[in-house]
């Protein structure tokens, strides 16, 4: 790969977003944001934390809104309210 790591976008989502965490993967529940309704993304995790912040290096996109502390009774295609962003850059 010739992409200097320095300009790659870091993404981090709080490690009470996870669900169903399993070696370097895990899920999340994204906002579909033209719906307001919310799905399931695989991710995979990076070795790499911030506080209470665990990084992601695939299965997310810089501006994606993530569930940060998702009800264990949450349904695909659930509408929810958007509180506030929890996808951070750094």
């Amino acid at each position: 790969s010739t992409h200097a790591a320095s300009t790659k976008i870091r993404l981090y989502v709080p490690e009470s977003a996870l669900m169903g965490r399993a070696d370097s993967f895990a899920e999340v529940w994204i906002l579909d944001e033209s719906n307001e309704r919310i799905r399931r993304q695989r991710v995979k995790l990076e070795d790499e934390r911030r506080e209470d912040y665990i990084r992601v290096g695939e299965g997310l996109r810089p501006g994606d809104k993530v569930v940060a502390n998702p009800r264990s009774d949450l349904q695909a295609g659930e509408r929810v309210a958007l509180a506030s962003s929890s996808t951070s850059e750094r």
